[in-house]
């Protein structure tokens, strides 16, 4: 019966592997621009200048009243620069290739990247809009500074952490079970 039981116990912690997945919303304000949604991610294990990075796998959200329909692959052409879709949980939140998005309403692909402005070294957040001439008023050359804020959505358990958490009370509840009656007899 013990055999039976930590062979349970070892099959449930082989099935029940921890999430990889995050997810981040997003709120950017900006002079001529806002928008807000969800980021979801891999799980931020990779390095980009010693910081851990997200590989971002999907968008949504609204863009200026638009829903925002698409996550541009990464190796996207924005502007001359190819997006790299990283996401970082503190400011810089983009690295300068930043992340393609579409939405309706919207001729061409955005994007939001940031870059170090030289003169001080505080990181800015902008959004590219890449040959929009209608659906926005005019913008600096097509770039508009932002406030972003970023959070992390708490996460929420697999199938499989749950049925580990409940085959682990059953493991405990047989052997406080089986004590009991080895001390009554």
């Amino acid at each position: 019966m013990k055999h039976l039981l930590f062979g349970g116990a070892f099959a449930l912690s082989a099935i029940a592997a921890p999430a990889t997945a995050a997810t981040f919303t997003f709120i950017a304000i900006g002079i001529n621009v806002t928008a807000a949604g969800t980021f979801t991610t891999t799980d931020g294990t990779t390095l980009v200048d010693g910081r851990p990075a997200f590989t971002i796998t999907g968008i949504s959200g609204t863009f200026n009243g638009q829903a925002i329909t698409t996550l541009l692959p990464a190796g996207s052409d924005l502007g001359g620069v190819p997006s790299d879709n990283l996401l970082f949980e503190t400011p810089r939140f983009f690295t300068f290739a930043g992340v393609g998005f579409r939405a309706d309403g919207y001729d061409a692909d955005l994007n939001f990247y940031s870059f170090e402005d030289e003169a001080d070294g505080e990181a800015l957040f902008v959004t590219n809009i890449n040959g929009i001439t209608e659906g926005l008023p005019p913008l600096n050359p097509g770039a508009t500074p932002l406030r972003f804020t970023l959070e992390r959505a708490p996460a929420v358990p697999e199938p499989a952490s749950w049925a580990m958490m409940i085959g682990g009370f059953a493991l405990v509840g047989g052997a406080m079970r089986r004590r009991t009656v080895a001390l009554a007899a």
